[in-house]
């Protein structure tokens, strides 16, 4: 997956000062704070990249069908929406049903959700209410069948440098959504190995 661009971190720390830490010219151990910003055509590039095109649906009579998504795109943002607080991801989706040869129109939202795993946060995004009219069912909601997207949102890894390996963390320390964009701040510590 490409960003190109879109991925735009802004840096609340002097440019030089991240410069002159990345040379190993200041102390042994520094950090600085990163923002990145996430707007729709760059989520649109993620989710396509992650999306199951084709959910197996069991029903109530103890058989399958099979649910096709596609198109899935990225709308716009609903900061004020959610239970927790942290708004809705607006996103539209063409859902096909081959077996019954049918394919219709869905605007589902999806929730972002910030989970503690192994000592390390996730971000979640998860289908909120998605509604399927089938003919023999009638209206089923399918959203605790279709697969969350699940995405680390902290690391750790070695740089190699002139002076030696420097090892950075990054930690994330706050999530925001606006009417444009999702912003993630995180903490990037850096340490000289010794």
């Amino acid at each position: 997956m490409s960003l190109r661009g879109r991925l735009s971190p802004r840096l609340r720390v002097p440019f030089s000062t991240f410069a002159l830490l990345l040379s190993g010219a200041i102390a042994p151990a520094s950090l600085a704070r990163v923002e990145i910003t996430l707007d729709a055509e760059t989520l649109n590039d993620f989710l396509s990249a992650v999306t199951a095109p084709r959910v197996i649906l069991p029903l109530p009579s103890g058989k399958e069908i099979a649910l096709e998504l596609r198109d899935l795109h990225v709308n716009g943002f609903d900061p004020a929406a959610g239970s927790n607080g942290r708004g809705h991801v607006l996103t539209s989706v063409r859902v096909g049903i081959p077996a019954l040869d049918l394919e219709f129109p869905l605007e589902p939202r999806l929730s972002l959700d910030v989970q503690e795993e192994n000592g390390s946060k996730v971000c979640i995004l998860r289908f909120e209410k998605v509604e399927v009219l089938l003919p023999v069912t009638g209206a089923l909601d399918i959203s605790a069948l279709l697969p969350p997207y699940r995405v680390p949102a902290e690391a750790a890894w070695t740089m190699t440098m002139r002076q030696g390996d420097v090892q950075v963390k990054s930690r994330l320390v706050q999530t925001r959504m606006g009417a444009d964009a999702l912003r993630f701040g995180f903490d990037v510590e850096m340490t000289a190995k010794k």
